[in-house]
């Protein structure tokens, strides 16, 4: 069973929850097997709920298995297997209990069974449109993709049939459209989610959150009664709601974000435009990217913060507004998760796609706040005038922050060895003839739209 089970067997009454968790070593597809590794709890998945095992209650595992594309033959996909061995709490006491991870908070992997991190199909990217879709199997087929001189750069390559005209679209093709990186690099501070057991209520945590202590009553009234509803500047209402209420300073909140591991977003311009369309086409992070305006009271947002992994698709964000009619150092925020790009047929452009269980969202950025040490109090104002059916209890969190000076996370990777120039072109190659000989065809896009309604009927 490559799951965690540490010191002895989890009982029969055992309690069980989503729980998130921080890296503290950097894994890689090309880390050594047996390598080991740490993490740490940030809290429960659900903020509305007590942590069974108290927040810094480190975790250690090794790399059961790790895969490499390499060259591309064997596999098109890099995979790295995790094998969970023991739960330590804070004052240093074992601590029986088991892990099953479940995701890689915002990457572009996926996990299965047994705690096994799946690599992307690094061929399978936008730009692979490019390439074209055959329809027929015939004899031409085996030297298109070798060449890569078909779709859009075979047409060009008709329009200069010569050998120079050749090499000139080669050449463009391989600079202008990258290849993404197929291996799978999880830093220091990547985020996991497992369903994590142990064997006896009394692990579980009442103690590591911040105080709870109500605020003032005429201040928790007025956030209370505070509008919710966020808008697009047209005036069209967004599914965005204010979740969180914020009384620090400036100064405060950009430390306290910062030294949970958020940045702040960069404004939108032509330039990180054209950033974000590269972002997406090669499948990389862009951790500063603009995102979308939304109006709070006919009002843009005085701050924007954002976490992101290794993918521009998948990112928590919070967008930060100035309650200066309050009085007092207060900002109310709307926090969401994104979590796909999609194409928005209203707007005619490429958007984000929300997590619409908005409340998920509030555990992840009250577990970050606290884990890093920088507030004082947080707690739940009830506000079930404002429950939307299942994306929201309606519930806003109100954290007070202190002076905090803790550093922004050291993010660091495992060290990987120089990439050859041959053994990348060699695997580009072979990447992309596989996947135009099994994918770029109207028989898988048959099959997958098939087995997508079949998935749509059973629902």
């Amino acid at each position: 069973m490559r799951t965690l089970l540490a010191f002895a067997p989890v009982a029969f009454a055992a309690v069980t929850q989503e729980t998130q968790l921080r890296l503290l070593t950097p894994l890689a597809s090309y880390s050594k097997p047996g390598t080991p590794f740490e993490a740490v709890v940030t809290g429960p998945a659900a903020d509305t709920e007590h942590g069974i095992v108290p927040r810094g209650t480190l975790i250690r595992g090794v790399v059961q298995r790790a895969h490499t594309v390499k060259f591309g033959v064997r596999r098109e996909r890099a995979s790295l297997e995790l094998s969970f061995d023991a739960c330590q709490t804070p004052s240093g006491e074992p601590l029986a209990c088991e892990l099953k991870l479940i995701a890689v908070d915002n990457a572009r992997e996926t996990v299965r069974e047994g705690n096994r991190i799946r690599g992307i199909l690094a061929a399978n990217h936008a730009q692979s449109l490019l390439n074209g879709v055959w329809l027929r199997p015939v004899p031409r087929l085996i030297w298109r993709p070798l060449s890569g001189l078909y779709g859009a750069a075979g047409m060009v390559y008709r329009l200069a049939p010569n050998p120079i005209g050749m090499g000139s679209v080669i050449t463009a093709r391989l600079l202008l459209l990258r290849l993404p990186d197929s291996e799978i690099e999880l830093p220091t501070g990547a985020g996991l989610i497992a369903r994590m057991s142990v064997e006896s209520p009394a692990a579980i945590d009442t103690h590591s959150a911040p105080s709870s202590e109500p605020f003032d009553i005429d201040l928790a009234d007025w956030l209370r009664t505070a509008p919710v509803d966020i808008t697009r500047p047209d005036g069209v209402r967004e599914a965005d709601v204010i979740n969180f209420a914020f009384l620090a300073t400036r100064e405060q909140l950009e430390r306290a974000f910062a030294a949970a591991g958020w940045v702040t977003a960069d404004e939108m311009s032509p330039k990180t435009r054209a950033r974000s369309y590269r972002s997406v086409t090669k499948m990389t992070a862009y951790a500063r990217a603009p995102v979308s305006t939304l109006l709070y009271q006919k009002r843009p947002p005085d701050l924007v913060f954002q976490k992101s992994l290794n993918t521009i698709a998948k990112r928590h964000h919070i967008r930060v507004w100035r309650a200066e009619e309050s009085g007092l150092d207060l900002w109310l925020a709307a926090a969401t998760h994104d979590t796909s790009i999609t194409f928005d047929w209203s707007r005619m452009s490429i958007t984000h796609r929300i997590d619409p269980f908005l409340d998920k969202e509030r555990s992840t950025v009250v577990n970050d706040l606290v884990f890093s040490g920088c507030t004082a109090r947080a707690t739940h104002i009830d506000r079930p005038h404002r429950a939307q059916a299942k994306s929201t209890d309606g519930a806003l969190v109100a954290i007070e922050m202190t002076e905090c000076n803790a550093p922004a996370p050291d993010v660091r990777y495992v060290e990987r060895s120089k990439r050859s120039i041959v053994t990348a072109g060699v695997r580009r190659v072979v990447l992309e003839t596989r996947h135009y000989f099994w994918r770029a065809n109207v028989y898988h896009w048959g099959f997958r739209g098939a087995a997508s309604m079949r998935a749509t009927f059973r629902k």
